[in-house]
């Protein structure tokens, strides 16, 4: 699941420190190659910080970040959301782009719904989360709703909204 906050997407959570060298454990929401790499730039709860370090024990990530040097420094990044610049995340080989549509638009009858705030994998397909101002609208990708996708003007038309 892919949540956008402003122009930031969400690509996981803190969950606390790892060892004394200033490492945190993460949840990632996100597992693009090319994404958790040193120097790449993130934000911890809409702070910038770039990636200092990267340590991997039994197939896990470990994550260090700049100016984080010790345990102590890290347990304050416990609860912190992880994110990258949507700019970024574009740049980022997908292999599936549904998560670009992060953003867009969504229109029905002419009339702007909202805009596509998150990308749920359900298996059967994927649903959309339409931020409206009632709410959220949850959109399923198949064809019996989405009427076309107009990456070049950032929208999405949807067929009648009513039976969502």
């Amino acid at each position: 699941m892919i949540v956008k906050k402003q122009n930031l997407i969400v690509v996981g959570k803190i969950n606390g420190p790892w060892g004394i060298k200033g490492f945190v454990k993460f949840t990632p929401s996100v597992n693009e190659p090319g994404l958790y790499e040193k120097n790449n730039i993130f934000y911890l709860d809409d702070q910038q910080t770039a990636l200092k370090e990267i340590a991997v024990q039994n197939k896990k990530k470990y994550l260090r970040f700049e100016s984080i040097e010790n345990r102590n420094d890290a347990e304050s990044l416990a609860g912190k959301t992880l994110a990258i610049n949507s700019h970024d995340f574009k740049n980022i080989n997908l292999i599936d782009n549904k998560e670009t549509r992060i953003g867009m638009q969504v229109i029905s009858n002419n009339s702007i719904l909202g805009m596509i705030e998150q990308v749920i994998q359900t298996g059967a397909n994927d649903v959309f989360v339409v931020r409206t101002p009632s709410g959220e609208l949850l959109v399923p990708d198949i064809a019996d709703f989405i009427v076309s996708v107009d990456e070049e003007n950032n929208l999405m038309t949807i067929k009648n909204e009513d039976g969502l």
